[in-house]
């Protein structure tokens, strides 16, 4: 948080959605592109917990920001499939909300 604040002197949350989406996916890849230890898999459920419970919680611009720029294109990721399984029921339905409005989907 930190180095983001430096990089930008603000929270752009989109921003900080999408590095929070490689922080986490370094769990599964052990990326060296990540400047910090890989989270433990308590601290990778604990978070993502407290993004689920954002979903429906949260004002409308912070779930955007989640909804775009964490959940929106993740299956690309290479450790989708273990992260998947971790999604909790906000994250999950809004994966499939995404899923369902796309042209290919149709």
């Amino acid at each position: 948080m930190d180095e983001h604040f430096r990089d930008n002197d603000e929270l752009l949350a989109h921003l900080l959605m999408a590095d929070l989406l490689r922080y986490l996916g370094s769990h599964f890849t052990h990326s060296s592109a990540v400047a910090a230890v890989p989270p433990t898999a308590g601290e990778l459920k604990a978070v993502l917990q407290i993004l689920d419970g954002a979903m429906e919680n949260a004002d409308a611009e912070v779930a955007n920001a989640i909804a775009v720029s964490f959940i929106e294109g993740i299956e690309s990721e290479p450790f989708f499939d273990g992260l998947s399984s971790l999604l909790g029921p906000h994250l999950r339905a809004e994966l499939e909300r995404q899923k369902a409005w796309r042209p290919s989907a149709r």
